[in-house]
């Protein structure tokens, strides 16, 4: 906090009267005098002037006037925030598509629930929501796929396998074949920024693939979207099971089992921005998440 001198200071700029400055702040005028006395000394310039019964500011005196009046405007800012009650502020999350259509919504009901938190949740793209966070449009992230750690605190929640799904009447559904198998197949994909592309492209990897090697790429944008085309015969997809499970259990979709393929399956992770002050609901958030996460896992035995 600023030293009191500095409104010893301030009142005396806008009254420009010792007297009257001593009277607002019930003090002696050799007091004020002592104040300001110390406070040109302290910082090395000449504050005020006094000629002919008449006291000015110097050019350093407004100088130091505004950058004061501006600071204790951020102050009573600060405070008024602090003060507020954090329920009557929206926790704003920001979910990639699979995770904010298939997994959230239940942890977040049960969250603002139990603790009376009202919450926003955003729906976008892995590389988009880090861009929001970045901006401070949102407070956290959850996000699937590979991103730069070193530029976040991550906490990873659950581990989700990717599925190969595809008509039922493939040739290959209810088959396990090697993924190069896959490679003269139209695929369809979420574009190149979603979470499950950036896991789908890591994963390939293991098995000597890029997404190169496949020549029949389609990128569509909208999981419900890429369910339908594949259930229509346009082609095969990869997906995060989640997505996939309740129409693989209906019998609407196939599925086609990779040799070798990932058995424990993908991060997902909850973001905040390095050196973030975790709120209380965040904190709050984070617990909840990470309790029903391990639940999740210990109970989602799809493979890819």
């Amino acid at each position: 906090m600023l030293d009191y001198r500095y409104d010893t200071f301030i009142i005396l700029s806008e009254t420009l009267n010792y007297t009257k400055a001593a009277q607002q702040l019930n003090l002696s005028q050799p007091a004020v005098t002592k104040h300001i006395q110390y406070l040109e000394n302290h910082l090395d310039v000449k504050l005020v002037n006094y000629k002919k019964n008449q006291l000015t500011l110097t050019t350093e005196g407004e100088y130091l006037k505004e950058q004061i009046l501006g600071l204790d405007y951020e102050i009573k800012h600060i405070k008024s925030t602090l003060k507020q009650s954090y329920d009557s502020h929206p926790l704003v999350i920001g979910a990639s598509l699979t995770i904010g259509e298939f997994y959230i919504w239940d942890i977040v009901r049960k969250f603002s629930e139990e603790e009376g938190i009202k919450v926003k949740l955003l729906i976008d793209n892995t590389t988009h929501l880090l861009e929001q966070l970045d901006n401070g449009d949102i407070d956290i992230a959850l996000v699937s796929g590979p991103f730069n750690k070193e530029d976040y605190t991550s906490d990873i929640f659950i581990h989700e396998p990717i599925v190969c799904i595809c008509p039922t009447e493939h040739h290959l559904a209810g088959s396990k074949v090697p993924l190069s198998a896959l490679t003269s197949e139209t695929i369809i994909l979420r574009e190149t920024g979603s979470g499950i592309y950036g896991s789908w492209s890591h994963a390939i990897k293991k098995h000597g693939l890029t997404p190169k090697d496949f020549s029949k790429q389609t990128t569509v944008g909208h999981i419900n979207l890429i369910k339908t085309l594949v259930e229509n015969n346009e082609g095969i997809s990869f997906l995060y099971h989640m997505s996939v499970q309740e129409d693989l259990e209906r019998g609407k979709l196939g599925q086609i089992a990779i040799t070798n393929g990932n058995t424990v399956g993908f991060p997902f992770s909850l973001v905040l921005k390095n050196n973030q002050i975790a709120s209380k609901p965040i904190k709050k958030f984070r617990d909840l998440l990470l309790v029903e996460g391990k639940n999740h896992d210990k109970n989602n035995h799809a493979k890819f």
